[in-house]
């Protein structure tokens, strides 16, 4: 018994002759090669313009003052047309309705094509009967006929073993006047059945990406302390761990404050945890300063003037700001930190508007400074930066990808085929025609194996 989602006249060879009918010549055409050509042609048209034209950052995304910007940079390249590419949004690919649209065009005509491979699989469980018209023997198929000195009856035999032992099913019937013989590949359409599901989920999986993807470039993760993603979603939140002089960082997942996946990185490598990558870009050194005075109470300390106050400053030192400064407004203090090698830094005490030394140190990795009776804890450590990608897709374009390949795989060396073979004595002679229903006709010797 079989179970059909659709009507039984769309699925069966009685469709030809039912053309007319709205659905079914619709059901055609979502079902049809070019089509599926067409779509696959216009995505990739639209990924070639996404490589060739600049695309907007994900940190001008929703930042109107960041996408003024960077228009500024790139219409020297692109010219009065930079707005209308924008507004087009040939500028934003991934992120434009347009090519969202694409993607589900390209997924409905996938989904029709591999139900009609399915159900083509399931009819496929029983080889239909064998008998057929003498005409269905002539053009357009793919035919043969020759002479043979065998019995009809023989050659049919013979022509079910050799076909037998290349993995065909066979069913022969005898008739009044001839030998019928019909035989398939049960699993010919598991090929592209997996073929069109692969790229089915692939689609799945790069919409995904483009509807509820994002990148944050440029996160920096001092050592020990616990750094958002930005206002993503889902929310991430990172901590870098522990630094080897290699140049590995070990970084952690946090939830609710818990590491839930930790991994060491090397230099300029990528770590992969579900949806999230994590990529190194670089590193440099962090000062961490903290100050009791004589009492023993915390000194407060500022990033810059005008700041808020906290207990415990980091500073980092970048290509931009080589030495950074912290301010003790209590003893009228600036800090000044300046890279010495890779985990060492020379601290300086200023004071007043003129910028007076009062003490002065070098540090490796932990040490103190005493001023006035106020004692400063330093602590040196290599900070990491890092690029964000989250690609909620990404594991349904490796899982379609397999199973696209699969698809071709199979397809290539299990090709669909369903061959019928007609026995009877003409003027004499007994003549055997061939023709294939599906696929090519294969070649075989009739010769019968002992």
């Amino acid at each position: 018994m079989h179970w059909h989602l659709l009507p039984p006249e769309i699925l069966t060879p009685a469709a030809t002759a039912r053309r007319g009918d709205a659905w079914v010549r619709l059901w055609h055409v979502a079902a049809s090669d070019r089509l599926a050509l067409l779509w696959i042609g216009l995505i990739s048209l639209s990924l070639l313009l996404s490589a060739l034209l600049p695309q907007v950052p994900a940190a001008a995304l929703n930042d109107p003052g960041e996408l003024a910007r960077w228009l500024a940079t790139v219409r020297p390249q692109l010219g009065p047309a930079a707005e209308a590419l924008l507004n087009l949004g040939l500028l934003n690919v991934s992120r434009a309705p347009w090519f969202h649209l694409l993607l589900a065009g390209a997924a409905f005509s996938l989904l029709v094509r591999l139900y009609t491979q399915a159900e083509a699989l399931l009819q496929g469980r029983a080889l239909p009967e064998a008998h057929v018209p003498d005409s269905f023997f002539a053009e357009p198929q793919p035919h043969r006929i020759e002479q043979v000195t065998a019995a009809p009856e023989a050659v049919v035999d013979t022509l079910a073993a050799a076909l037998a032992r290349r993995g065909y099913r066979v069913r022969t019937e005898a008739g009044a006047a001839a030998h019928y013989l019909v035989a398939d590949r049960p699993l010919a359409p598991l090929g592209p059945v997996l073929l069109h599901l692969g790229a089915l989920v692939i689609l799945l999986g790069a919409g995904w990406n483009a509807l509820a993807g994002w990148e944050q470039p440029n996160v920096t993760l001092p050592p020990g302390q616990a750094v958002s993603a930005g206002s993503h979603s889902p929310p991430y939140t990172l901590r870098l761990e522990n630094t080897s002089p290699q140049g590995d960082a070990q970084i952690a997942i946090l939830a609710q404050g818990t590491p839930v996946a930790r991994r060491t990185i090397a230099p300029g490598a990528t770590w992969w945890s579900g949806g999230l990558g994590v990529h190194t870009t670089g590193q440099g050194l962090s000062v961490r300063l903290s100050g009791t005075d004589a009492n023993g109470a915390a000194v407060m300390l500022l990033a810059a003037p005008g700041a808020t106050p906290t207990h415990t400053l980091t500073l980092l030192m970048t290509a931009e700001q080589p030495e950074p400064l912290a301010f003790a407004p209590a003893q009228a203090l600036a800090l000044q930190a300046e890279a010495r090698g890779n985990s060492s830094v020379h601290l300086r005490a200023l004071r007043g508007t003129a910028a007076q030394p009062v003490a002065e140190d070098d540090i490796t990795d932990h040490g103190d400074l005493t001023i006035d009776e106020t004692r400063y804890e330093v602590s040196v450590a290599p900070y990491v930066i890092v690029d964000l990608s989250y690609l909620p897709g990404r594991l349904a374009l490796l899982g379609g990808g397999v199973l696209a390949v699969l698809g071709l795989v199979a397809w290539a060396l299990y090709r669909p085929n369903r061959l019928r073979a007609l026995a009877a004595t003409e003027g004499g002679a007994t003549v055997l025609k061939l023709a294939a229903e599906t696929g090519p006709l294969p070649a075989f010797s009739l010769k019968r194996k002992t």
